[in-house]
């Protein structure tokens, strides 16, 4: 019998993909509409919470606010052209 004092970090395999997939799956319902805004910004949103998830994974500490601000607009600013060809 040994006493573990640490707990180990979870496995990368923790780390769950699924609602990212849901979102690319999920067509917009009209591309030419304002919906696709929503859509971008729902993409924007699931992005920054799977690179935050990764990150406190990584780090053991939650992103900051101010941080994640920021990457969600860096993310949105970098595809907004991209989700306007469409």
């Amino acid at each position: 019998d040994q006493d573990q004092t640490t707990t180990p970090s979870p496995p990368p395999e923790t780390f769950e993909s699924a609602a990212v997939e849901t979102v690319l799956d999920t067509p917009p319902d009209n591309p030419g509409s304002g919906g696709s805004g929503a859509y971008l910004d729902e993409l924007v949103d699931e992005l920054v919470g799977a690179v935050e998830k990764r990150l406190s994974l990584q780090s053991g500490e939650s992103l900051p606010e101010s941080l994640r601000d920021e990457l969600s607009r860096d993310i949105k600013d970098r595809l907004a052209p991209w989700w306007s060809e469409g």
